[in-house]
């Protein structure tokens, strides 16, 4: 239930401090839930809710709705996030350093930073962070499509 009504304030009730980032956006909960907080408990637990799992929306940008959550433990939703505005890449774990004049790719994994190393290319450093997400199963890290 704390779950359910957590959902409500971010999504509904300006006043709720995490609002900007859901309500805001035009995140919401499935009318089916939203007017049913035993029904959304019923199918959490058919959808595998256990104790110590979290909430995770599959496309962070979609609503809560029954196809688009998981539950899942604190470090697989820490990397199903969207990018942060200070972000000017446009690619998660790559930046750009000013002193060298190179694209930096790195990881987080298990709450630790893995360095990628130091590129010429925005390519080479996104192809780099794919290949350690490949090279070593990360299944729950999204591949980063190249667009440029």
């Amino acid at each position: 239930f704390k779950c359910w009504d957590h959902i409500k304030d971010r999504c509904y009730r300006p006043h709720c401090k995490a609002y900007k980032d859901y309500g805001a956006r035009g995140i919401k909960m499935c009318d089916e839930w939203l007017n049913n907080s035993k029904l959304f408990i019923s199918d959490c637990l058919n959808l595998g809710w256990k104790k110590g799992l979290t909430i995770d929306r599959i496309d962070v940008n979609g609503n809560y709705e029954p196809n688009n959550i998981r539950f899942v433990d604190s470090h697989i939703q820490n990397t199903n996030k969207r990018l942060q505005k200070r972000n000017k890449s446009g690619y998660m774990g790559i930046w750009f350093c000013k002193r060298i004049q190179k694209w930096i790719s790195e990881i987080r994994v298990n709450y630790k930073k893995y360095h990628l190393g130091c590129f010429e290319s925005k390519k080479d450093a996104v192809e780099a962070r794919n290949k350690y997400i490949k090279e070593n199963n990360l299944v729950e890290y999204k591949i980063q499509k190249w667009e440029e």
